[in-house]
């Protein structure tokens, strides 16, 4: 058995904490849970909205989007995590490219997701998850973002399962509570997500699809917070991963 397992991190460039999170991820799986190894090859884009990062290390601490520009506009940027396919257009994102939530021009405008659909859908059925991870609050989180209906019942409480043993993982290493459910019915409405696509898309049909929000009360923790907050994420992914082999043994 060798399966796809995706991360990615940093969508939103001022999430720093997300981009520390990824780096934890790939050192534990490469010296410490390498077992995991054996039967996933994991992807892992530890900051997938690179020039925006790139802006809040220089410029603008909160910067949220890409750089991307719009014509017709003085405004900057497409939000990444609202320019997805799946329930692209809907309530949840902005029309205005002025707005921290600007959607884009069209599902799949902002330049880093072509490159990223693209290689995604090149991976094909043996995607066994997909996670997105951000900052903050202490989520983690299932499609459907774009609507507050759920996905069809067996989906979704297979979807359970996984959150709940994932946020107990979680709790298990620091005592903090991981909140879980469907982005829209747990956060906010938020459409075009990364998460509703990659379950979405007929292509890809991955059901262990989840947006993490890591815990924080701000988009500038303190640096005592990146170790703890690796620890406890890495757990939650690492529990999904032995989930997944358990799932393929029945």
């Amino acid at each position: 058995m060798h399966l796809f397992f995706f991360l990615h991190c940093t969508i939103h460039a001022r999430e720093w904490i997300s981009t520390t999170t990824c780096a934890y991820i790939i050192e534990q799986l490469l010296t410490v849970n390498t077992n995991l190894l054996q039967y996933f090859e994991f992807h892992i884009v530890p900051v997938l909205n690179v020039d925006g990062y790139l802006y809040t290390r220089s410029n603008e601490r909160l910067w949220r989007k890409n750089r991307q520009t719009n014509s017709g506009s003085s405004c900057v940027g497409t939000d990444l995590n609202r320019n997805y396919a799946v329930g692209w257009g809907q309530p949840g994102a902005d029309t205005n490219p002025c707005g921290e939530t600007y959607r884009g021009t069209g599902a799949f405008s902002g330049t880093e997701l072509i490159r990223e659909r693209d290689y995604i859908i090149g991976l094909g059925k043996k995607v066994a998850a997909f996670v997105d991870i951000h900052a903050y609050g202490g989520y983690f989180m299932s499609p459907w973002g774009y609507t507050y209906d759920l996905p069809p019942t067996d989906d979704f409480d297979e979807m359970k399962i996984f959150m709940a043993s994932a946020v107990a993982a979680i709790r298990g290493v620091h005592g903090q509570t991981y909140r879980s459910g469907s982005v829209s019915n747990t956060i906010y409405q938020a459409s075009g997500g990364s998460n509703d696509w990659t379950y979405g898309d007929s292509n890809l049909d991955v059901i262990p699809s989840f947006a993490v929000e890591c815990r924080g009360t701000s988009f500038t923790p303190p640096t005592s917070l990146i170790a703890p907050v690796g620890e406890e994420v890495y757990a939650g992914i690492y529990q999904v991963a032995v989930d997944i082999l358990e799932k393929f043994k029945q």
